[in-house]
């Protein structure tokens, strides 16, 4: 193996240094587009942020929507049950009409 001259080293080192240069060229690429997706990054965890505020309002509104429909739900059985019972003495009142009517049919 032969010494380089001192012109092959000059070169030699020249080269290194366009390389290690190119290296800190490209890191500092790299950095700025870490940067960039960094910043990209804290927008969208804020939009989440905002996103599962709205859908726990959301969620909290169902919850009232949905406790309001077991009320018209109880308020429903409530009526029907009054139906029910105005139909049972409608049905007694028809029953004595009957009755009457043959009673009345009978007297003439």
């Amino acid at each position: 193996m032969t010494t380089p001259s001192p012109a092959q080293m000059d070169r030699k080192i020249r080269q290194l240094d366009n390389d290690v240069q190119s290296i800190y060229q490209m890191l500092n690429g790299i950095v700025g587009t870490q940067t960039q997706h960094g910043n990209r990054l804290g927008e969208l965890d804020n939009k989440l942020a905002g996103v599962a505020g709205t859908q726990a309002r959301h969620g909290n509104r169902l919850d009232e929507i949905d406790g309001q429909l077991a009320e018209i739900a109880g308020t429903q059985a409530r009526h029907g049950n009054r139906l029910d019972e105005l139909d049972s003495k409608l049905g007694e009142m028809d029953a004595k009409l009957d009755t009457v009517i043959t009673m009345l049919g009978e007297g003439r």
